[in-house]
């Protein structure tokens, strides 16, 4: 057993030196990223902010009951969604659409399922205005 482990290490090594030179492992760092999300004018992010709208995002103040936030259907816990086939809203209300995950959505470029809402910013709007949703 010690032995398999030792061969395995020394290929791991070997793999890396070539002529008995060190090669460097190839920079990856930063190469999956994503790049830097554009924020509208006026409304760069900081610090702050981004605190401001983690905790609006949990508060369920913002709806019209008291008992929903964003968060009750974009749960981190089921990849910013809330893993049913149709969502649930105001009043356990079903609605017609399932709840689509917000992971990476800064990137999108038109939002709501038929894409009615031009930014981000009106979007988070939408379902806290409509009667069926936080009401």
């Amino acid at each position: 057993m010690r032995v398999r482990s030792l061969a395995r290490l020394c290929l791991v090594a070997a793999l890396f030196c070539v002529d008995g030179a060190v090669n460097a492992a190839p920079d990856l760092h930063g190469a999956w990223r994503l790049p830097p999300v554009a924020h509208p004018a006026g409304n760069a992010a900081t610090p702050e902010r981004v605190e401001l709208g983690r905790k609006l995002f949990f508060d369920p103040r913002l709806s019209g009951a008291a008992n929903m936030a964003c968060a009750t259907c974009h749960s981190p816990m089921f990849g910013w969604s809330d893993g049913l086939p149709t969502a649930r809203g105001n009043e356990g209300k079903l609605l017609p659409r399932a709840t689509p995950s917000i992971l990476n959505l800064a990137y999108g470029k038109a939002f709501m399922w038929d894409g009615r809402m031009p930014t981000l910013e009106a979007q988070a709007l939408g379902p806290i205005l409509a009667d069926a949703e936080m009401n």
